[in-house]
């Protein structure tokens, strides 16, 4: 059971709906509530007192519509002796019929109407007609009967009397003039009712395909905006993370020494940094291209990375088959030791620029800073001879690391 929060349209009430089993039926209700809106002319959802209140004065329309019904037929009875059908009327009001019945049982009434109404008229022509050859008759015989009495001297009171008959026929006929005039006054204010009504209806089927289409708009830019949301959050993910690197492994400078993790790789003669100091920097370097090379799906043909701190290791391949390990770690004890540890800088240099050459070929406009000659960098020797020429092999470390800190800042441009 899940709840929705909505407003109340009118007062802005909180309205919470508990009955959605699920997503889809929260969106049939969320349906249900526009077609609601678009059928009965206000918005839903609704909060009770609001509901209540325009149930109410819903009501009250309907019975003022019934009673102007009511009227409209007892007046139509007495004066104009039309029978209307006073039920098809009561129950298009009441049952509020869908559209096409609605403006059927309308049309049907007003085609009823009209013809009962062309009868009469009709059949007021025919009694005028009737009147007027009456009249004619009338007043022929009477201009002979007056042309008589001229003639023979009749008295003048029998003229007076034919003409106030006259009168009263001229009464008549006007009266039913009148009456015509009326009714075809009638028949076009009904009419022009009946054109408004159909002209209602035509306006609220367009009102509602507007509102589907505009329904059907709206569900496509909130696809479109959905889509648009996703593929920033994949961005801001691969962003979060490449930036990650450049926090995890932040590499900078100490003087003639470079750093990283604030471990400083090399050593001087006024500054003999300790050999496990220098062995923890090059155990985070290790850490650092396997990530690289893990992230970027970069692949060493010739060493694998084994990062574990200070004591990190390279092993080499032989026909796919790991064959031997390296230890990128100084221990200065014993005879050969350094022929160990130079093995092993030369071994990490070249997987270095493996990795760069990988990039320049996802990235054509990628290079790294210094060039990589099997064990030199910018012409700088990585392995360690003796204390007295430290200061070269420090200043080739600090060109390996600014190598790889170029090789972060592609990765983070490429993510």
């Amino acid at each position: 059971m899940t709840e929705e929060k909505y407003h109340c349209t009118v007062c802005n009430k909180n309205i919470i709906l508990v009955n959605a089993e699920s997503k889809e039926e929260l969106e049939e209700m969320e349906e249900s509530m526009s077609l609601a809106s678009l059928h009965k002319g206000y918005d839903f959802p609704l909060c009770s007192s609001c509901y209540n209140l325009k149930r109410k004065n819903m009501t009250d329309l309907l019975q003022k519509i019934l009673k102007r019904n009511e009227e409209y037929v007892v007046f139509a009875k007495e004066k104009y002796n039309i029978n209307l059908d006073d039920d098809v009327m009561q129950q298009s009001v009441r049952k509020g019929a869908d559209d096409d019945s609605y403006k059927n049982q309308w049309d049907d009434i007003f085609q009823s109407k009209r013809k009962k109404l062309k009868k009469l008229r009709q059949q007021n022509l025919e009694q005028f007609e009737r009147s007027c050859q009456t009249l004619d008759k009338d007043l022929s015989i009477t201009a002979h009967s007056i042309d008589l009495e001229t003639a023979i001297g009749e008295p003048e009171t029998v003229v007076m009397g034919e003409e106030e008959e006259s009168d009263t026929y001229r009464s008549q006929i006007k009266r039913l003039k009148g009456q015509i005039d009326e009714l075809v006054d009638q028949q076009e204010v009904e009419t022009q009712q009946h054109t408004k009504i159909m002209q209602l209806l035509n306006d609220t089927k367009l009102k509602r395909s507007y509102y589907e289409w505009e329904q059907q708009r709206l569900h496509r830019d909130e696809d479109i905006v959905k889509k648009q949301l996703a593929e920033l959050d994949r961005e801001l993910l691969n962003y979060g993370k490449a930036e990650s690197i450049n926090d995890v492994f932040p590499i900078g400078y100490d003087g003639h020494f470079g750093t990283i993790n604030k471990f400083k790789l090399g050593r001087l003669s006024s500054v003999p940094v300790n050999w496990e100091e220098i062995n923890a920097a090059l155990g985070q370097c290790v850490y650092l291209l396997d990530t690289l090379a893990r992230t970027n799906h970069i692949e060493f043909s010739v060493y694998d990375l084994r990062p574990c701190g200070a004591t990190s290791q390279l092993a080499s391949k032989s026909a796919g088959i790991l064959s031997s390990t390296l230890e990128l770690s100084a221990r200065p004890s014993g005879l050969f030791w350094k022929k160990a540890f130079n093995k092993a800088l030369v071994a990490f240099l070249s997987c270095i620029k493996e990795a760069g050459e990988k990039a320049h070929e996802k990235t054509p406009n990628f290079l790294m800073p210094y060039t990589i000659q099997q064990d030199k960098i910018n012409d700088v020797s990585i392995r360690f001879y003796s204390d007295k020429a430290v200061h070269i092999w420090t200043q080739a470390l600090k060109y390996m690391l600014t190598n790889l800190k170029s090789l972060v800042l592609w990765h983070v441009e490429r993510h």
